[in-house]
Parts: C-alpha cells; sequence; structure tokens
C-alpha cells in the first residue's frame, strides 16, 4: 500500500504524498492521536524537511524551440507561430520589412500591399475580400468535441449519507457514466439509489475491511472528506466530485448546464497560469487571447484541476453565512480562468474536477470528522496542497464555470463549531503552504 508507506516521506509529490501536508506531524506514530496545535508548531520551524528550494521555472525559449511553428493553440485559438509566419508572408510576398527602423513602421509598406489585397470597408469592420487572410493557415473552426470521447475515462465520486434521489435530477447528463458512492454515517442504512445509475458503493465497513486495522484511521468518519476513499479506489483518468445537495443549474437561456460536460472541456484544454488573459479562458469558443499576450506563452500548459462554482447558496464560511445568512447568489457570470501560478485559492470539493494521472495524490482531502478538533477544511488543504504541487510540476488550474445549483445552505451555527479554531489556524497554515518549494528531483 504505497499510500501509507508515503506518510514516511516528506514530499508532496510520491504516491498518495499529501499525507506530508496534512499528517506531517505523527508521520512516524503508529495510530492516529491527532494534535494540530503539534501540527501548527511543527509548521513554524525554520528548518522545514519538506525543503524550500526552488520552484520550475516557465521556459520561454524551450517553448519557442518546440511550439514556433504552431498557428493554432488549439483549433481556433491562436498559437506561437502566428508573428513568424506573418513575417514571412511579408517578406516573401509583399516587398519584405526594414527589421531595423528605429523611425518609422518598418513594415508599413508591405503591410499597406497587404491592406490593398484584402481590402477593408470600415463600415461592416470586416475584408472586402477576406480569400487573402487564407494564407495565414489559420482556421477559425474549433474542434469537434464530445463528452461522449472520454466516458470511460471518468469516475463520479459522490459521499452521502441520504438516499440519492438527487440523481434524477442529473440524468440527462451522469446517465452512462460510473459512480463511486461512499457511504457516511450508519453502513447499515441501505441507501436508495436510481435504478439507472452504475455504480459501486463503499460504507465504513468496506473502507476498514480494505484498509486494515493500521490503516482506516486515513479516510475520515462522518465528513464529506470520506470522498477520499473514492479517489483511492478509482483508476480512471479524470475524476468529478459532487455533494448531494447539488443540482443542475440553469444558464442565462433557462437550459439546464452539463456541469461535468464543461469540467472535463476544461481539464482537456490547456491553462495560462504563467500570464493572466483578461478575456477569461481563451480556449473556450468565442474568446482568444487579448492584445499584449506573448505568443511564446499561447500554448498553455496541462491543466490538472477544474473547480466550479454555485448559484443559490454560496460556499461561505460561517462567520460570513452568521452575518449574511439570507444571501444567495443569483449572478451566474459564465466564464472560466486560471488561477495563477503562486497564487492560491479556496477549493470547494462540492463541485470539481481533477486529472488523477496529473496530481491524485496531492489532491487527497485533510483528515476531518471523528476525533478532529476541526473540520469544513478538508477541501482547503486539497486546494492548497494540490496547487503548490501544480505550479511546482507546470500545471494549471481552473475556476468559475461550470456552474452547479447548491440547493441548500447549511446550518451556520453548526459550521462555526467545526470552523471555529480554523478561523485562526488557517491564517498560520496557508503561510506555510506559500512558502513551500520543492527540489527540482520532486517530480
Amino acid at each position: 500500500m504505497g499510500f501509507i508507506k508515503s506518510r514516511r516521506r516528506c514530499s508532496l509529490l510520491v504516491p498518495f504524498g499529501i499525507i506530508c501536508l496534512t499528517v506531517l506531524h505523527f508521520a512516524f506514530t503508529p495510530e492516529p492521536v491527532l494534535s494540530w496545535r503539534t501540527l501548527l508548531n511543527y509548521l513554524r520551524r525554520d528548518n522545514l524537511h519538506c525543503g524550500i528550494l526552488t520552484l520550475r521555472e516557465w521556459n520561454v525559449a524551450d517553448l519557442l524551440k518546440t511550439m514556433g511553428d504552431r498557428i493554432h493553440s488549439i483549433p481556433g485559438t491562436t498559437g506561437p507561430g502566428i508573428p513568424g509566419k506573418i513575417r514571412a508572408i511579408l517578406h516573401e510576398s509583399y516587398g519584405g520589412v526594414n527589421e531595423s527602423a528605429t523611425n518609422f513602421y518598418g513594415a508599413a509598406a508591405a503591410v499597406s500591399k497587404l491592406e490593398k489585397e484584402c481590402g477593408w470597408n470600415s463600415n461592416k469592420s470586416n475584408f472586402d475580400h477576406s480569400d487573402c487572410i487564407k494564407q495565414f493557415q489559420f482556421k477559425r473552426d474549433t474542434d469537434i468535441w464530445t463528452i461522449e470521447d472520454y466516458r470511460k475515462d471518468i469516475d463520479i465520486v459522490i459521499p452521502s449519507i441520504r438516499d440519492l434521489d438527487f440523481l434524477e435530477e442529473w440524468k440527462p447528463f451522469f446517465e452512462g457514466f460510473h459512480l463511486i458512492i461512499i457511504q457516511d454515517g450508519d453502513p447499515t442504512k441501505v441507501l436508495k439509489i436510481p435504478a439507472w445509475a452504475d455504480y459501486e458503493l463503499y460504507n465504513r465497513l468496506d473502507i476498514d475491511k480494505i484498509l486494515g486495522p493500521s490503516r482506516k484511521w486515513i479516510i475520515s468518519s462522518r465528513d464529506a472528506s470520506i470522498r477520499n476513499f473514492g479517489f483511492l479506489v478509482s483508476r480512471k483518468k479524470f475524476i468529478y466530485s459532487i455533494d448531494d445537495d447539488c443540482l443542475p443549474a440553469k444558464d442565462t437561456n433557462g437550459q439546464l448546464i452539463n456541469a461535468l460536460s464543461t469540467h472535463i472541456r476544461n481539464l482537456v484544454t490547456n491553462s495560462t497560469p504563467f500570464f493572466f488573459n483578461t478575456l477569461y479562458d481563451p480556449y473556450r469558443e468565442g474568446s482568444d487571447f487579448v492584445r499584449g499576450y506573448p505568443y511564446s506563452m499561447r500554448i498553455g500548459v496541462p491543466t490538472a484541476i477544474s473547480h466550479g462554482i454555485w448559484m443559490n447558496a454560496p460556499d461561505y464560511d460561517a462567520p460570513t453565512q452568521l452575518l449574511k445568512v439570507d444571501e444567495r447568489n443569483l449572478n451566474l457570470a459564465d466564464i472560466t480562468v486560471t488561477v495563477p501560478h503562486g497564487i492560491l485559492y479556496p477549493m470547494c470539493s462540492m463541485n470539481v474536477a481533477f486529472n488523477r494521472e496529473l496530481i491524485g495524490p496531492a489532491f487527497m482531502q485533510g483528515l476531518m470528522g471523528d476525533g478532529m478538533p476541526w473540520g469544513r477544511y478538508d477541501d482547503m488543504f486539497a486546494g492548497w496542497a494540490s496547487k503548490v504541487v501544480a505550479d511546482h510540476l507546470g500545471y494549471g488550474v481552473k475556476t468559475g464555470s461550470p456552474y452547479i445549483r447548491h440547493n441548500k445552505a447549511s446550518n451556520p451555527f453548526t459550521n462555526l463549531k467545526k470552523e471555529y479554531i480554523g478561523l485562526f489556524w488557517q491564517e498560520e497554515l496557508i503561510v506555510f503552504f506559500q512558502n513551500v518549494k520543492f527540489s527540482s528531483r520532486a517530480v
């Protein structure tokens, strides 16, 4: 069981290395005697055994060398080869460019010839003869994409203590996809699950039996982070995790949003963590990179995580809930952005997908629930840890669309009981994650 052995090594990048961050202080403790105060004291030390070395850097020269001839980053989106293509065509077909010009536009004469050939209709803001642009070999058509292409690569992980009748709302989008249901609470309760669902179910008894007496403690009890077991047993490339109080949201046209499809689309298109695009995700249809965005970075990097958000009840912490008890999110801003490199964010696990092959070990939720002095920070741990690992490995994290409808706000008083000490501890823990750096050998 590489998952258990990994807690004896202080690295986030070995199999299931999230243990280094969430249970660092008892890496050699045979029993789960938890002391979060001890953990915080450990993190305050100057001599961090995880090491503070050098983050991987973006290598522009290598990118230009390997991607310099690419007109498209993906079909329909501009790529790093465009400036070179324009230069070549202006030289070959329009008289060339004065590359040494210092007090006039060196490309003006050649571009004027191109303009004469194309024509420009200022009233229509379009060409008179659009065929002249075909020589640049850029294709506006986006790729033909369907979620069906990835059906066998996806698991949907759902933690629950109740009947799963909410799945009926998801039937148009989940039917035919495999579900991993992790039953929390009373393991003798028989959950009602729609007959159409293709699923496997694990309860606490199953978890304890599979992991054994010395290892069962690694999966939380009576907490949503029990979903960790679903991540552990999955062998699929992509995992989508959703809570049982979440339903499909509607877009501005009143149509149900296929959150699963949008998440996978986010994951199979790249991210742009090293330079922010002000028009959001450039790889979405109807968008692109804006003026001033470096062409050398337009290929982007692989996406490890797609973090979605919520209509109706927002994911506020307990104090914000108490102070704004009736606030609901009614604004659907259908945008997706890449979280910049080196920046942490608060991740909510009730509507999130990730590439298990890229980031899986670092996505394990923090231990919460029974026997813990705090709760509702399990997904925060996963977000902090997976982000610093993604930054080191050169992967991206997207947040925003897709939306789901969070159907019911939880009890703010119950939440405050769980969160209280974490409101203070998080200020110290976040500083730790902000300063974690890895050896170049950590891959």
